[in-house]
């Protein structure tokens, strides 16, 4: 049997069954890396839910609506996701996103929306439900409130949406109308949001909201968004056949008409915008969903004809493979973490884990109550410090003015004594002195009767112990810090130890001094002015104290009216608290913590809602409305400043006795120096004296030593040569050798008789001071000292006689020996003798002993 001919193919029919073939060939595999490939196999698929989402009709309706994967897509780019956990920035640092407490995912937000039971919390954010947060993030982002809860979600969309007329209930309507609202209110976002514009102003943000598009023709394109395998096409449409004419350059829409009869002219303006606005409104643009999930992705790509689409497609199958990863592992977590959490709380609890819960929640329990014990005492200790600190500065200032009024009264006093006409006045009672000397009339006369001393710097007088000795004792201590007897029983139970701890009293006590705010309507005559009233309920607060502003004196703890103070009370802790380096200025009530008490519901109106479980004694106890004391000026009251004052007067005569007992003693040792310094003194002259005596007595006996020690040499030559022409006469060995002229009147006037040696010897130990010769050579010596041409010695006519110093004895050569050292010349010369301590002849300038150079002129 012959096989039947095949007509010819056309090379058309041959190129399409070529690139179906090729098309039904196609494996995603290929493009996707082996690892990517391992874990799709190793992770399985969430089967239960995507069945459980095949089996619902609304979930096929909004998968294929733009409303529901817009909503996806631009909630993948504000969470934590995959979109933003692997978007690439161009710091390669991690992007910070918008809502960072939500981690979403479509799957994990379809689950939710599935098991919704609309149940509000008190805090939705804390609930696990992502279909939850994602309605309250909305909420409060369109409402600009973060206060706002779910429970307002009608009032607040309505409002915002223009729906007031139609009252929507958001709880029935179905899921695709759902999604339309959650539509409008992402536009309305991103309109008006500037948390969104801020974010989107970043621009590695930005770009996640750029999504890639490949353009088919004018009028479509395609484009990808992030949700796991979405196309999107976007077309553009004109429903009506409207046509445009218009003229192209703006000088053609005025048109001239003239009028040759009337001579007039008429300039007319075609007007073409209501054209161009039905023009531009008859396009409309239309967004269709080709796929919505991973295998309608898949399918379109086998399907797709356009080379070129295809390869614009092919680029993301890896990243959306990826995706698919990260839902799957996603899934799983909170599958586990479910599970976990159902299996604590529906398995049979044992022993065991009883205890150690129990043990924990004693820890928690007891850590709680330490760490308030804790708070509690530090917050005593740093009031207590600024206490006494502000109240030391208070009592330098009143010091230095209780020193400064006592010295005006002492110069006062001091100068009335002092100009007094009759100080021993009889008539005049005599100021008794100290017992101990330490005061002067004038001290006691200050102490007792100074104008200024005696009166106070407080205006109040010091208190009167009789009408305060049952003064209560309240420490004001606000409510956070305060110990109730429930707290103490809540501890007790769990084994903790309360003995060292009371219940805080919540009562406080107002007292205001010189009150001038006093109820008119009371009829008392008497003076209530520091009368006492302990509050320890509202009911107690009388119409003096509300609606005026009062504080608290922080050393007592008790309340007054601000505007009782006295000026110079404020001018004081002023004062007291103006650094040394700045301008004085007065406090006002706003540096003050003051508080003015109100009853509920008055005129001012809240929003706020007044919350049913608040503490009823926090409404009237005016510690929990003050400002920290930290923020505000310490204020010690009235009272307290006079009991300082008293205080201060108290110690001020001790004080003055100690300073004057001080200063008496420095007196003393001052004159106790003194006269041990003046005797040291007169010691120190008489030992000088005594030593100045000793030596010159040694002196004297070293003189006759040196005299004895020449009368040898002396007794050779003991008697004086006379010689018709000269005289030779030995004082000492080598003192003075020379002819002498005994009838010379100088001889005569100057040595007196020379028939001895002894008168001469009496002459040089009697006197202190020599007259020193001159010796006078003659021109024509021939260096023979025994003729009459050698030497003569000449010595200057006066009334006194010439004296020897024993320390100043001047050898002369003999005859011998230095005969040659004479100069001789043929005119006479001056010579003087040198001084004996240089032991070099022929200085001129030679000193005597009064430290003058004596001079005898040579005849």
């Amino acid at each position: 049997m012959a096989r039947p001919r095949r007509g010819k193919r056309s090379r058309a029919e041959v190129v399409e069954e070529e690139e179906t073939q090729q098309h039904s060939d196609f494996k995603w595999e290929e493009y996707v890396s082996e690892d990517i490939l391992t874990q799709l196999a190793k992770i399985p698929e969430p089967t239960n839910l995507l069945t459980k989402l095949d089996s619902l009709e609304w979930y096929h309706e909004i998968v294929k609506t733009w409303t529901f994967q817009y909503v996806i897509a631009w909630l993948y780019n504000v969470c934590e996701s995959y979109t933003t956990s692997n978007h690439e920035t161009s710091d390669n640092s991690k992007l910070s996103v918008m809502w960072k407490d939500i981690k979403f995912d479509e799957l994990l937000f379809l689950q939710d929306l599935i098991s919704d039971n609309e149940v509000y919390e008190e805090d939705e954010l804390e609930d696990s439900s992502i279909y939850k947060k994602v309605r309250v993030r909305l909420l409060r982002q369109i409402s600009n409130n973060k206060s706002v809860q779910l429970s307002d979600w009608d009032v607040i969309i309505n409002h915002n949406l223009g729906l007031e007329e139609k009252n929507i209930n958001f709880n029935e309507l179905s899921i695709a109308e759902k999604f339309d609202i959650f539509y409008q209110i992402i536009k309305i976002i991103e309109r008006k949001s500037l948390v969104f514009k801020n974010y989107i102003g970043n621009e590695n943000a930005l770009i996640l909201f750029e999504y890639p598009e490949f353009v088919l023709d004018n009028k479509k394109s395609l484009f990808i968004l992030p949700n796991i395998g979405v196309i999107i096409e976007k077309e553009l449409t004109n429903d009506k056949d409207i046509q445009l004419n218009i003229p192209i350059k703006l000088e053609n829409c005025t048109i001239t008409y003239e009028d040759e009869e009337n001579s007039s002219i008429e300039v007319v303006h075609l007007e073409y915008s209501n054209e161009i606005d039905d023009y531009i409104n008859s396009f409309k643009i239309k967004y269709n969903s080709l796929t919505y999930d991973w295998l309608t992705y898949i399918e379109y790509i086998k399907n797709c004809q356009n080379d070129e689409l295809l390869k614009f497609l092919l680029q993301f199958i890896q990243p959306f493979a990826e995706h698919l990863i990260y839902t799957r592992k996603t899934l799983i977590h909170r599958e586990k973490e479910r599970s976990m959490a159902e299996l604590l709380t529906r398995r049979k609890r044992s022993s065991r884990l009883v205890a150690r819960e129990e043990e924990t929640k004693k820890k928690d329990v007891e850590n709680q109550w330490y760490d308030k014990l804790d708070e509690r005492e530090n917050f005593l200790k740093s009031k207590h410090k600024n206490v006494v600190k502000n109240t030391k500065k208070i009592k330098d200032i009143l010091w230095n003015e209780l020193w400064t009024l006592y010295e005006q009264d002492l110069r006062a006093e001091k100068l009335k004594n002092r100009t007094k006409e009759n100080p021993t006045d009889e008539n005049k009672p005599q100021t008794a002195v100290d017992e101990n000397e330490l005061l002067n009339s004038n001290d006691l006369a200050v102490i007792n009767n100074g104008p200024n001393f005696t009166k106070r710097i407080t205006a109040l007088p010091p208190p009167n112990t009789d009408t305060h000795e049952n003064n209560v004792v309240v420490r004001d201590i606000p409510d956070d810090y305060c110990i109730t007897q429930e707290e103490i029983d809540d501890v007790a139970n769990h084994g903790v130890s309360t003995v060292n701890e009371k219940v805080d009293d919540k009562s406080w006590v107002f007292e205001c001094e010189n009150c001038h705010l006093l109820d008119k309507n009371k009829q008392s005559n008497e003076d209530n002015s520091g009368e006492q009233k302990i509050i320890n309920t509202p009911d107690d607060i009388d119409a003096n104290i509300m609606n005026y502003p009062i504080l608290c004196c922080d050393a007592c703890s008790k309340w007054q009216h601000w505007e009782c103070q006295d000026p110079k009370l404020i001018e004081l802790i002023s004062l007291a608290n103006t650094p040394k380096n700045k301008v004085f200025s007065m406090f006002t009530q706003r540096d003050f913590g003051t508080v003015t008490l109100s009853h509920q519901g008055g005129g001012r109106r809240s929003t706020r809602l007044q919350s049913p479980n608040a503490d009823e004694t926090t409404q009237f106890r005016p510690i929990d409305k003050r400002k920290p004391i930290e923020e505000s000026v310490m204020l010690i009251c009235s009272r307290c400043v006079a009991n300082i004052e008293t205080e201060l007067r108290n110690i001020f005569v001790p004080e003055l006795k100690m300073m004057r007992a001080k200063r008496k003693k420095q007196q003393e040792d001052r004159e106790r120096r003194k006269k041990v310094k003046e005797e040291k003194k007169k010691l120190a002259e008489q030992k000088k004296l005594e030593e100045q005596k000793k030596l010159e007595e040694q002196r004297k006996t070293d003189e006759q030593q040196t005299l004895l020690s020449t009368k040898p040499q002396l007794t050779n030559n003991t008697s004086i040569q006379h010689d018709p022409m000269f005289s030779k006469t030995t004082l000492s060995s080598g003192f003075i050798s020379s002819p002498v002229d005994t009838n010379s009147p100088f001889h005569k006037t100057t040595f007196g008789s020379t028939s001895s040696v002894s008168s001469f010897k009496e002459t040089a130990m009697t006197q202190t001071s020599v007259t020193k010769p001159t010796v006078v050579t003659n021109p024509s010596n021939d260096n023979n000292f025994g003729s009459n041409n050698s030497i003569t010695p000449l010595v200057e006519s006066t009334s006194t006689p010439i004296t020897v110093n024993k320390d100043h004895v001047v050898p002369i050569p003999s005859k011998e020996n230095n005969s040659n050292n004479i100069n001789s010349n043929n005119n006479n010369t001056l010579a003087t003798i040198n001084n004996p301590h240089s032991g070099v002849m022929g200085h001129e300038n030679s000193p005597d002993n009064n430290g003058t150079n004596q001079h005898i002129p040579g005849l």
